[in-house]
């Protein structure tokens, strides 16, 4: 009985090998049968284009391809400092900081080449305003005489004028631009520009016409301005390159870099 009880387990052991077969080998899986299972993976649709996205989408093939995905990054230029007005001296000439840098702003020679440029360039700011009577504006015969032959131009310009008795013109309107001033200085020398440009009246060769209307539009020197009146004449000004001199050829401001300053007060060398 106990060489029996041996001998059971070894059967046993001898069934089990006979049911489960000898153990399989490993299948190594090559690379042509990894790019075929790859190929046969069905692509997915294109998504549309997102507008405003900083970066494109690579599709599907791209990958099967092996090749490297590209983003494309949208880079923001950094937000360049704005002019902060800080004072203003003797009533003439504005004050403001921009970023590391100070600007010293003649308030008239900036605000007449502002309005020389728009004037150039926009008709509609010569818009004319009538008078609720007619101002009355002595001439010489000579300046009469060329105003009254180029009427058709000074209305261009946003006048209203109409000849009176010799040498004299009524004035009924003048641009909106001018404000409230008395008008005869200016019709005076619209005058004497007609005289010496009398050979080649163009009206678009008149930037003498140009800067007398900008000249009496802008602010004065020692005028009184608001703080408020300052900030808008310097945000109008600054930035734009053509605003450098004014229509006489005096600069419109000077700057100083807080590094200027510091090495006037030996701050630094």
């Amino acid at each position: 009985m106990f060489l029996a009880s041996l001998e059971q387990p070894a059967k046993k052991e001898t069934a089990i090998t006979e049911l489960s077969g000898p153990e399989p080998k490993p299948h190594k899986v090559t690379v042509e049968e990894i790019n075929k299972a790859i190929s046969e993976i069905p692509l997915p649709e294109e998504p549309e284009e997102q507008s405003g996205e900083a970066f494109k989408f690579i599709d599907a093939q791209s990958f099967t391809k092996k090749k490297p995905v590209s983003v494309i990054v949208e880079e923001k230029e950094p937000e360049k400092p704005k002019p902060v007005v800080v004072g203003e001296l003797f009533k003439t000439y504005v004050v403001a900081q921009v970023g590391d840098e100070m600007i010293l702003m003649d308030k008239h020679a900036a605000h007449e080449r502002y309005i020389f440029e728009r004037i150039k360039s926009d008709a509609e700011q010569l818009e004319t305003q009538m008078f609720l009577e007619p101002i009355m504006v002595l001439l010489s015969y000579d300046e009469y005489d060329a105003l009254t032959a180029n009427l058709d131009k000074v209305s261009q310009l946003g006048f209203e004028i109409e000849p009176d008795v010799a040498p004299t013109v009524a004035v009924k309107g003048v641009p909106i631009i001018l404000g409230d001033d008395n008008p005869a200085d200016i019709i005076s020398e619209l005058a004497k520009n007609f005289i010496e440009n009398k050979l080649n009246p163009q009206i678009e060769l008149f930037d003498d016409l140009y800067h007398s209307i900008a000249c009496k539009a802008a602010i004065k020197a020692n005028d009184t301005n608001s703080g408020i009146e300052l900030q808008a004449l310097v945000n109008a000004v600054y930035g734009q390159e053509n605003i450098r001199y004014c229509p006489h050829g005096r600069p419109v401001m000077i700057t100083l870099t807080k590094r200027d300053i510091e090495k006037q007060f030996r701050r630094v060398l």
